[in-house]
């Protein structure tokens, strides 16, 4: 649900300033495509960003696990010998 609400907040933010920008602009109308492919630029670079985060925490995570397995394994079969 949280990432739903920040892309609805994105959304509604972007949505803003598009129409700022056509309100202010008066004959530079053609600048508001241009603005529009950067801030969608803009926002893919974060997402993907966020994802590579994501994916590396998970790695760190898996890592963490299956080492605690691996020493808990050690521990087990030193105990049974």
């Amino acid at each position: 649900m949280e990432k739903f609400m920040a892309g609805l907040g994105i959304f509604c933010g972007v949505f803003l300033a598009f129409f700022l920008i056509v309100l202010f602009s008066g004959d530079l109308a053609v600048m508001v495509p241009i603005v529009g492919f950067s801030t969608v630029i803009a926002m893919l670079g974060v997402v993907l960003i966020n994802q590579q985060r994501e994916l590396e925490a998970r790695r760190r995570a898996e890592r963490r696990r299956l080492n605690q397995l691996n020493s808990n394994n050690e521990q087990t079969k030193g105990s049974l010998s």
